[in-house]
């Protein structure tokens, strides 16, 4: 099998609006976001009915959130 590279453009997050749906103002459940680690790496998330609200804030407080420029959408169960 041949190896694959997945590249997307993200920009820092301002506001925890971004992750919710514009039409409704609830969570984009699904909505994938990447969170910035304190060794600098990245970790893909995606929005859940368990993703915390003010944690997510604190971490846009500290830029350590990423949203993708073109949405992508996780699967969920």
């Amino acid at each position: 099998m041949e190896n694959l590279t997945i590249q997307t453009k993200a920009q820092l997050a301002t506001s925890i609006k971004e992750l919710m749906d514009p039409m409704t103002g609830k969570r984009r459940l699904g909505m994938v976001y990447f969170q910035r680690l304190e060794d600098g790496g990245l970790i893909a998330r995606s929005v859940s009915l368990e993703t915390d609200p003010d944690s997510v804030k604190q971490m846009i407080r500290n830029q350590k959130i990423y949203i993708p420029t073109k949405t992508i959408i996780a699967e969920t169960k």
